[in-house]
């Protein structure tokens, strides 16, 4: 066996250890967060609550240990909990059942320290954390879990096709996975639209209306979706000739990938229809399971499909594809399996039950311009050179951002089903005053993520460069990383800020911020890399997340002014 592949069978074997032990400890932080209360609803005196709860959480992970029968522990310490409290303790119980659950396969004694560092952390930061935090907290962790795949799947995909060596298998592949995003971003808004109305209708316990939407969306969502699919499989190098110019060398390769990278734009559409359904439901359990079994699968066929079978990057768009179609199904079935779909229940919608999804549309506009813009980004990169190594280090750019915005992109999700949610939860004359401070928590807290995925990212910089073998693409590369890594902190703000004004109704306001920031971005592109070269797309970069934030910034006083106007209009009815 020669060094190459004892290298690519040390990297493989590295990455699969390393997910194994996220999907772990991401499973164990999901059981402490989820075994909590929701803190929605204030509560009279917090510091005790605390306390208890601290108190309670050691007695629990202290006793558990080392009692050989629930008999022995002591009535007395049972009396921590008064009566109002019982739940809390019941579900505190099942934590500790659950760790005692984790702990059956007797991992080793470093496993064991990490696992319980881990735990400890997560225990420590919850407990001094208040209402409003632990809201936040419950709700984005998560979807940490699922969020997380996205990116860490593309780095892996990234890094697998790296090690073939060939930046025009690179470049090929960049180029049919733009037309890709920007096919699925045409109709991208459905799930959001979902989400956002699944939210309102499950937290006024409108549970017709609720299956109402979700039919709605998939029915709309499957349509659509078949129709762009098969208008990409059926005449892929027509719709390429939008990112890569004619001649290039990776249009070949690029069409052969996006033939088969094309049907997965159907069972994506349902994943995250069904997706934004339990997320508006605030049911994360599933997902979060569904995902980790997904991409497990997806990480172990990768490199056996690309390099093993040596298929290339046609081994990338295939692995995809299944695992999209082993999502969709399942997500299917696990809504079958909640009540919905039901025969005698089931009924095509109306069109008076199509208009609140079509009066959502307006977010398709948003959805339109970002990946147009993207589309325009990607075309620019692509004419640079026909050798692939500035699309390959643009590509290393754009993935290092995106990886490091998993939690921000957690954050945002969360925050779009929990706005609507809390607010609909208080009473009338309370809900202008805390919607205005649960703003400028989840803001405050979006700049406090982004601040520190920038810091962690600056210091693991040298090993971000070194996950592509070839020395020119780190070389080009190294600019527009630094960038990438530089904006964290505003893409917090600006993630947080439009999630919180989707999940306020307020899609066209949302829709117009993205559209002023694309028309900046693009008139950027037309002007800077002609001086710059590929520095140029990256600075134009980082001017279109400076407009989102300012326009962020123009609509908010629109966003803490609405529910002033929800309150004087229920006044005046």
């Amino acid at each position: 066996m020669n060094r190459s592949k004892v290298r690519k069978a040390s990297s493989f074997a590295f990455l699969l250890f390393s997910c194994l032990r996220f999907a772990n400890l991401g499973r164990l932080g999901c059981t402490l967060a989820t075994a909590l209360p929701h803190p929605a609803v204030k509560e009279a005196s917090e510091a005790v609550r605390r306390a208890k709860l601290r108190e309670l959480s050691e007695w629990n992970l202290k006793n558990f240990r080392s009692a050989s029968n629930k008999k022995e522990i002591d009535e007395k310490s049972v009396q921590v909990i008064d009566p109002s409290e019982i739940d809390e303790k019941n579900k505190t119980n099942e934590l500790s059942d659950e760790l005692q659950k984790a702990k059956a396969p007797k991992p080793s004694r470093k496993e064991q320290d990490l696992i319980s560092v881990a735990q400890l952390i997560l225990e420590r930061i919850f407990n001094r954390m208040d209402a409003m935090d632990k809201m936040i907290f419950r709700n984005t962790l998560p979807l940490l879990g699922v969020t997380s795949i996205v990116p860490i799947l593309q780095s892996n995909d990234l890094f697998w096709v790296n090690q073939l060596g060939d930046t025009l298998a690179v470049s090929a592949q960049s180029a049919a996975n733009t037309l890709f995003q920007f096919s699925f971003g045409l109709i991208s808004f459905i799930p959001s639209v979902t989400a956002s109305l699944i939210a309102r209708n499950f937290a006024n316990n409108d549970l017709e209306k609720t299956e109402t939407t979700l039919t709605t969306a998939l029915l709309f969502g499957i349509s659509t979706s078949f129709i762009i699919s098969m208008m990409i499989f059926a005449n892929p190098s027509r719709y390429l000739g939008s990112v890569l110019k004619p001649g290039n060398p990776a249009l070949g390769l690029s069409v052969k990938y996006m033939r088969i990278r094309s049907l997965s734009l159907v069972p994506q559409m349902m994943t995250y229809v069904c997706f934004g359904a339990f997320r508006g439901m605030l049911d994360y359990d599933k997902s979060i399971k569904l995902a980790l079994l997904a991409s497990g699968a997806d990480i172990f066929m990768r490199p056996v499909l690309i390099h093993t079978f040596r298929m290339g990057i046609l081994g990338s768009a295939t692995s995809s594809l299944l695992c999209d179609c082993f999502t969709a199904i399942t997500y299917m079935k696990l809504m079958k399996n909640k009540g919905f779909f039901a025969k005698e229940k089931f009924k095509l919608p109306s069109w008076d039950e199509f208009t609140p999804m079509l009066k959502g549309s307006t977010l398709q506009a948003r959805s339109f311009a970002m990946h147009l813009t993207n589309l325009i980004v990607a075309r620019k990169i692509q004419s640079f050179d026909d050798s692939g190594v500035y699309p390959a280090a643009f590509s290393l750019a754009m993935q290092t951002f995106f990886t490091g915005g998993i939690l921000i992109y957690a954050m945002a999700m969360a925050t779009q089903t929990l706005y609507p949610n809390s607010i609909g939860k208080c009473k009338e004359e309370e809900k202008e005053s805390y919607s205005t401070i649960l703003v400028r928590r989840l803001l405050g807290r979006g700049l406090l993520v982004g601040t520190i995925i920038t810091s962690i990212q600056a210091l693991l910089f040298p090993l971000i460069l070194r996950t592509t073998p070839i020395a020119e693409v780190r070389k080009a590369a190294v600019f527009p990383v630094m960038v990438a890594i530089a904006f964290q902190g505003i893409n917090g703000i600006v993630c947080v800020g439009e999630a919180i004004m989707v999940g306020s109704g307020l899609f066209s306001a949302a829709s117009l911020v993205l559209i002023a920031a694309s028309i900046g971005y693009t008139g950027c592109l037309r002007l800077l890399p002609q001086s710059w070269g590929i520095n140029g797309v990256s600075t134009s970069f980082g001017v279109f997340n400076i407009l989102r934030l300012l326009g962020f910034a123009f609509f908010l006083p629109s966003v803490l002014s609405q529910q002033r106007r929800s309150r004087i209009s229920v006044k005046l009815d």
